[in-house]
This record gives structure tokens, sequence and C-alpha cells, in this order.
């Protein structure tokens, strides 16, 4: 599955998927990735299952929506005090490396890092 992000379009709340870096597909029907988990569980079926469900409305540019600080926080909640945004706690290079080589083998390709240490390097 692609990622999703949630964004602003057309004034409302809504979810997208990433086609590429350079284009989004807006979820028909996706008020926001909440309500598309809620859909997952309720149908007893995965969140890929229910985003492919609802088809795509449009595409639209990846660029344009940051531009435009149209980008909202992952999950939005009705009551805030129920969500928690994190990273992973990484906060520099030595930490990083650290906590890699906690659950590193003696010799580590790129495709056996740690999820931690692939979301450490992504943000650099």
């Amino acid at each position: 599955m692609k990622n999703l992000i949630q964004i602003k379009h057309n004034g409302q709340i809504c979810a997208a998927q990433v086609i590429s870096s350079e284009t989004l597909a807006v979820i028909s029907g996706a008020k926001s990735i909440l309500t598309l988990a809620h859909e997952a569980i309720k149908a007893g079926s995965g969140l890929q299952q229910v985003v492919e469900s609802c088809g795509i409305d449009s595409e639209i540019s990846y660029q344009t929506v940051i531009d435009e600080a149209r980008v909202l926080p992952p999950i939005l909640h009705p009551d805030p005090a129920h969500v928690l945004v994190a990273g992973t706690g990484l906060t520099h290079l030595g930490s990083a490396e650290t906590r890699n080589a906690m659950h590193a083998k003696t010799e580590q390709s790129e495709d056996e890092m740690t999820d931690s240490m692939k979301m450490f390097k992504m943000g650099i």
C-alpha cells in the first residue's frame, strides 16, 4: 500500500494516497484516515481494501498541496486528547546509531536496518 496523508482539498479535510513524489490521489468520500481505519475495522478488512473500494476522486499536485500548507497531521480525532503523534525518539546521529546497534547484526545491509533507523535516515 502506498502512503496515506490527510490534506485540505476544496475547503474540506480528506484522505489522499501518495502516488508519486509529484502526485496525490484524493480518495473518494474519505473524510479522514481515521474514518478509513474505522471502516476497515467495521468491515473486518485491511485499510488497503477499504481504500481500493473507495476509488479515486481526482489526482492533484503534491507540491501544490505542500506549497499551500494544506498537509495535515496523519490523524485528526474529534477530541485531540485521544491522539499523540510521535517520531522515533532519535534526535541526532549518535542516538540513531546507538539504537540501531542494539538491534544490529554484525554486518547489516541497508535492507536489514531497523524501522527506527530507516525513519531517522528518511528524516535526514
